[in-house]
């Protein structure tokens, strides 16, 4: 059986991290994408109470921060008439 070189397990390491990060953002873009459409209060049995909320023309923001993470990681839902509109993922790789 042949042995893989110490620069060949690196890389094999590498693309196995990265394909378990693409999964997880890939998980979580289809969860998130489950909530466009949905009510406010869906969100938040969903989520709990937001971290921060914000009003500015007629739409509600509302944002969620994981603490966990030492960078700044978590999303924000734009709300118009009570339903979600869209959202924004920041530092999508978190």
């Amino acid at each position: 059986m042949r042995r893989l070189s110490y620069r060949s397990t690196l890389w094999l390491t590498a693309a196995l991290m990265l394909a378990a990060c693409t999964s997880d953002l890939w998980q979580r873009r289809a969860f998130l994408d489950k909530l466009v459409g949905s009510s406010e209060a869906d969100v938040i049995r969903e989520l709990g109470v937001p971290s921060q909320q914000v009003m500015a023309q007629g739409h509600r923001f509302i944002s969620y921060t994981d603490k966990h993470r030492p960078e700044s990681c978590g999303v924000t839902f734009d709300i118009l008439q009570g339903n979600v509109q869209s959202y924004i993922l920041r530092r999508e790789m978190c």
